[in-house]
């Protein structure tokens, strides 16, 4: 019982923040809008290309350059030519390298379409590209998709009912492919469909739970010098600016290790690089 009431309040903790989230995003629409909606109505009337970009978008734009409607105009119109540049770029390169396994692999795919396989789709060309032309590989792969879009269909139509009681009662998983395989494992047994959703539910919570806590709270060490604690992964080495330049020094002669040790070394040799070099190649060997 106290479990439940733990997980009620945990989704309504996460409903109100989802409700604040949305409630601010809100406000913020209706302040721009009433700051910048007539100016964005006229940009849009002498501007047609800007038509296609989201209002939001234009909004907060407007809200970056301050209402400067010459900034606005000269950014949307840098970030079209760019979009536009990128896509044409990426379909030329796209059709291009098509065409050239197309054309390498000529051969292939006209047995693969005697064989009755549709060589317009494209994973035809990336299951020859990735298995080096070997038609066999396609083959097998189309058989094994064709079994298994018969054994789904097979499925669907044996648990039917099943599929259909759980989609009236809004049941938490729609995928129907999902659904037919539970439903097999659980020999069409519905309520035990509904504890593994309800288990599955559970656990992804704790994990939730878990790692909230886990983002939270950091363990924490003792100094010598106090009671006082910090976070181990935010621990921090306090360097002078000398020896910050000394570790420059010796990281460029080649000098590499634990920053403390290294000039804990460098002074015991008098300050001495060419010397460190040899200490710490002993140290090493």
């Amino acid at each position: 019982m106290e479990h439940n009431i733990f997980l009620i309040y945990i989704f309504l903790n996460q409903v109100c923040a989802r409700l604040s989230q949305r409630e601010a995003r809100c406000n913020k629409w209706e302040s721009l809008e009433t700051r910048f909606g007539p100016a964005i109505t006229t940009l849009q009337q002498e501007h047609p290309s800007i038509q296609s970009f989201k209002r939001f978008r234009l909004l907060k734009t407007m809200e970056r350059f301050d209402g400067d409607i010459e900034k606005v105009t000269k950014f949307i119109q840098e970030r079209e030519t760019k979009r536009c540049h990128k896509d044409r770029d990426t379909s030329i390169s796209r059709c291009q390298r098509r065409e050239e396994l197309k054309t390498k692999y000529a051969s292939q795919l006209a047995q693969l379409a005697t064989s009755g396989i549709n060589v317009d789709r494209p994973w035809v060309l990336r299951v020859l590209k990735k298995h080096e032309g070997d038609v066999n590989k396609v083959i097998e792969m189309k058989s094994r998709c064709t079994e298994r879009k018969a054994k789904f269909a097979e499925l669907y139509t044996k648990y039917a009912n099943q599929i259909a009681q759980l989609e009236a009662e809004d049941f938490s998983i729609k995928n129907k492919r999902i659904l037919a395989c539970l439903l097999e494992k659980s020999n069409g047994d519905i309520d035990v469909v509904k504890q593994f959703a309800q288990e599955r539910q559970e656990k992804r919570l704790k994990r939730k739970e878990c790692r909230h806590k886990h983002r939270n709270t950091s363990p924490t060490i003792t100094t010598q010098e106090g009671n006082e604690t910090g976070s181990t992964c935010r621990k921090r080495h306090d360097f002078s600016s000398d020896d910050l330049e000394n570790l420059k020094k010796l990281r460029l002669a080649g000098v590499h290790g634990n920053p403390r040790r290294v000039l804990a070394t460098f002074h015991e040799c008098n300050d001495s690089i060419e010397l460190t070099q040899t200490r710490m190649q002993e140290k090493k060997t």
